[in-house]
């Protein structure tokens, strides 16, 4: 069995994603989205947040967890998330709060396979493992 570690659960499509406490700055209103002309379809535009200016990604179609919903509805909501020293931002379905899970190690995998906890199938993300991911993607 794996560590117990304290996570924002999120929603994206029909998944229910962990993202450590530790790597989680918060959940921010999407209320203006600058687009980036030419940039990869990852790239859903830059946010502002806490006087910065974040790049808000997709980790829907990133995690293969269908298409991401509109941005630019009233109720969008994104979660910022800070791994090794990069903040990003991405769009959720859905903030389910904080909760302790079960986490197996997977280095070479963006999340972890599902584990049936606090209700829901949580898989765990990787967030080191996201942010190279995506990282290699925004830069090809």
């Amino acid at each position: 069995m794996g560590d117990t570690a304290r996570a924002l659960l999120v929603r994206l499509g029909e998944r229910t994603f962990a993202l450590s406490a530790s790597s989680a700055r918060g959940v921010v209103a999407l209320e203006r989205i600058t687009t980036v002309p030419r940039a990869s379809e990852l790239l859903l535009g830059l946010i502002p947040v806490r006087g910065g200016i974040v790049p808000l990604v997709d980790l829907h179609t990133l995690l293969g967890a269908g298409s991401t919903h509109d941005v630019r509805r009233p109720d969008a909501r994104a979660v910022v998330a800070d791994v090794e020293g990069n903040t990003f931002a991405f769009p959720v379905d859905d903030v389910l709060g904080f909760g302790e899970i079960v986490t197996e190690a997977q280095p070479h995998e963006m999340s972890a396979p599902p584990v049936q906890q606090l209700g829901h199938d949580v898989e765990a993300l990787n967030p080191v493992r996201v942010m190279h991911t995506l990282a290699q993607h925004l830069n090809s």
